[in-house]
């Protein structure tokens, strides 16, 4: 199937876009997209060719980028912030996503995807600088779905499948906090963002400080509040002294 996810940052889509192609044993290709982008960087180019040897051997020669990779050899393609390319970008997608699965490559290849192709995308419709997408293009995708916040069951699943860490006591203290953070930034409408990333990389490194606090100081707050340093010193001094944060992982 071809899926899109949507939804805010630190909702999960990237973790879920790279769990379901893991879990069914397919090798992944990820692009992430930006306003930048070409469709060479994505599809590829033609390029010099370097075994250019002898005068009959031709001057340039083409070469796949990472979708053309994904499309030729099966692999399932991760494309993030989709709506970051422009629109004209992502046409030879619509070929891709319809009964044809083939595309038109440059080099005047017609190129047919692998039966084991699939596409996964991801968007962010409230993110500043991005594009909406062409509705053919949506409507080519068979399974769309919306990322809310994660709940604690669902975090504690993605933490215990990711990182191996399976204290339940003091990954429900660590989720309490990292609630604490998105509820406040909604209260003080910061658009501060704590993700998955966060509490993953909290119980991946937690061991390496003395207690809860350091760690998540240094592996989620200073992160969250960078560009908010009173915001910080107030969350760290009235919020956070709340919690208990004196044990260590």
């Amino acid at each position: 199937y071809s899926m899109l996810f949507e939804g805010d940052a630190g909702t999960g889509k990237s973790t879920a876009a790279r769990v379901i192609p893991t879990r069914c044993d397919m090798p992944f290709v990820a692009f992430n997209c930006s306003t930048n982008i070409e469709e060479a960087d994505m599809f590829g180019t033609m390029i010099p060719n370097p075994e250019k040897k002898i005068a009959s051997d031709p001057e340039f020669i083409w070469k796949d980028g990472p979708a053309t990779k994904a499309i030729r050899n099966g692999y399932t393609l991760i494309v993030e912030e989709i709506n970051f390319a422009r629109p004209g970008v992502l046409g030879k997608l619509n070929s891709l996503l319809d009964e044809s699965r083939q595309m038109d490559l440059p080099n005047g290849e017609v190129l047919k995807a692998h039966k084991n192709f699939r596409i996964i995308a991801t968007c962010n419709i409230a993110y500043e600088g991005t594009n909406r997408l062409n509705k053919a293009l949506i409507d080519r995708f068979e399974i769309c779905k919306k990322f809310e916040d994660l709940d604690q069951r669902e975090a504690t699943a993605i933490i215990k499948a990711r990182t191996g860490y399976t204290d339940d006591d003091k990954i429900s203290k660590v989720f309490n906090i990292y609630n604490a953070v998105k509820k406040y930034s909604t209260e003080q409408n910061l658009s501060l963002i704590v993700s998955i990333r966060c509490l993953l990389n909290i119980f991946k490194m937690g061991k390496y400080f003395k207690t809860a606090k350091e760690a998540m100081e240094s592996l989620m707050l200073n992160q969250a509040f960078l560009e908010e340093p009173e915001h910080l010193k107030y969350f760290k001094d009235t919020i956070l002294t709340a919690y208990d944060t004196s044990f260590k992982l």
